[in-house]
């Protein structure tokens, strides 16, 4: 069993640095590895969640680090991909369950709405889980928080940091 931790948007910035309690939250979750879904802003978030765990990250339109616009990482023969978001047009399940197919994944992480989505979807024969943690930090119509997946079942759990 793998336990993965999803965030998104955080939008960090050394004037604007992420609350000890996100890091706290991430942390008491004990995740195995973690995956930033893009709007990372400053690469010292990367180093501080690489405190925790592995981190596997993608660009969003907002960063200008060196990332790759995708990823694709394995956990228990479940693959996963993560993108950003922003260039998938329009930015609905159709849409992203295309971009799983493409991306030939079980499981497709995004970010860039800042809102909680989750929603299991048979497509082409096949189950694909899409996922989106929302911000921590910057939340649109929702409550800050981030994601946990456990595999191989898929679990889901929103991780809420305060309402």
């Amino acid at each position: 069993m793998t336990k993965i931790c999803v965030i998104s948007d955080t939008h960090y910035t050394r004037n604007g640095r992420l609350p000890s309690h996100v890091f706290d939250s991430v942390r008491n979750e004990e995740p195995d590895l973690i995956v930033h879904c893009g709007d990372v802003i400053d690469p010292e978030l990367l180093e501080e969640l690489e405190g925790i765990s592995p981190v596997v990250a993608v660009r969003g339109n907002a960063d200008y680090l060196n990332l790759p616009e995708s990823r694709i990482v394995e956990a228990d023969g479940v693959r996963i991909g993560a993108v950003h978001g922003h260039d998938v047009i329009p930015l609905n399940a159709q849409t992203l369950a295309y971009k799983a197919l493409e991306m030939e994944v079980d499981v497709l992480l995004f970010g860039h709405t800042h809102r909680f989505y989750s929603d299991r979807i048979s497509f082409h024969g096949r189950e694909i889980l899409l996922l989106n943690p929302g911000s921590p930090t910057k939340p649109r119509f929702d409550s800050p928080g981030f994601a946990m997946i456990r595999t191989p079942s898929m679990d889901v759990r929103r991780v809420e940091l305060w309402s």
